[in-house]
């Protein structure tokens, strides 16, 4: 598939959920979910998986986020825009200190789940290009309470080919 194929697939991805997304019928909306889940877990291109996240509406929660992380494909570039996108910073910022209330739990879940997985390193890179998104104010406000091995992780940019494309 090349990359205007893999853009068309997610162009209409995004818009098979979006489509559905307001629906006052809740049954279909559940069952779009399910169905949209799946077709994440059989993706077997990781670009592809990029893509969507990038496209993604962080609005919609994190039903399909955490689909995306547990493919086998997810890129570390992949995971690490996630992260960013997410607001994983603030989790970063202050680990000791997250409250977690009924507002927030499946962002922390999911933050929570992600942060070990970047740490342990469960994410291979197939050559996708990530630009770390931290200015140099940042890096330096976080460097004093972050390991050696979170800075390894979360202050890393990865060369490869750029998949940050809007559809």
């Amino acid at each position: 598939m090349d990359l205007s194929q893999k853009i068309k697939f997610v162009e209409d991805l995004v818009y098979y959920w979006g489509q559905f997304e307001y629906l006052s019928n809740i049954k279909n909306l559940e069952d779009r979910l399910i169905e949209i889940l799946s077709i994440i877990k059989n993706i077997q291109d990781g670009e592809i998986l990029h893509l969507y996240v990038y496209n993604y509406n962080w609005n919609d929660g994190f039903d399909i986020p955490n689909a995306i992380i547990e493919n086998p494909n997810c890129d570390i570039s992949t995971a690490l825009n996630m992260f960013f996108l997410s607001t994983g910073i603030d989790y970063l910022d202050d680990k000791s200190n997250v409250e977690v209330d009924e507002y927030n739990k499946d962002w922390f879940d999911f933050i929570l789940k992600l942060y070990n997985q970047l740490i342990s390193g469960e994410f291979k890179s197939y050559g996708i290009a990530f630009e770390n998104p931290l200015s140099r104010v940042e890096k330096y406000h976080l460097e004093k309470d972050l390991t050696n091995k979170e800075k390894e992780v979360f202050f890393q940019s990865v060369e490869g080919k750029n998949l940050d494309i809007y559809i």
